[in-house]
């Protein structure tokens, strides 16, 4: 974050003014422009992230929904005393959003596509966005067929 607010961009607004930098300060000189550029992509990212997502909402609350294709969007790891929970959050075909708060850590990826049947826990906005909040979901990976697959099957 670039702006004065925080302590990042308050050290990069002092050296700013002073239009030169030292030794002890060189390296957030150098950071500025690397950073500046991670900056940029985010905010190009949530621009085309505001432009396909799509605010509904599916089911209402004890709803079951059965084998929906899901793809993984982000995924985080909390850890508490109780151990690590899983924070998953999808997209459909559509481009509605789904989150799953998952126990344990699974290793999952952007990207991934799944076959998700889970019960709607609540419907939750976040952020000014709708979200579908599941729970007890039942995951099949969905592979995608490999390159070197599709070579063998043609030449078969």
């Amino acid at each position: 974050d670039f702006s004065a607010t925080t302590e990042y961009g308050h050290n990069l607004k002092q050296i700013a003014n002073k239009g030169a930098s030292n030794y002890r300060n060189l390296a957030i000189t150098v950071s500025a422009l690397p950073s500046y550029f991670k900056f940029v992509d985010r905010q190009k990212e949530l621009v085309k992230d505001k432009e396909v997502r799509v605010n509904e909402w599916v089911g209402k609350e004890k709803d079951r929904l059965r084998d929906m294709t899901l793809e993984v969007y982000s995924v985080r790891y909390l850890e508490s005393n109780f151990g690590t929970t899983t924070f998953i959050n999808f997209r459909d075909t559509v481009g509605r959003t789904f989150t799953w708060f998952a126990s344990g850590s699974l290793e999952m990826w952007r990207g991934e596509k799944y076959k998700v049947t889970g019960t709607v826990k609540k419907l939750d906005t976040y952020n000014g966005f709708k979200q579908t909040v599941l729970t007890r979901c039942k995951l099949e990976k969905i592979e995608d067929a490999k390159p070197e697959a599709q070579e063998v099957a043609a030449s078969a």
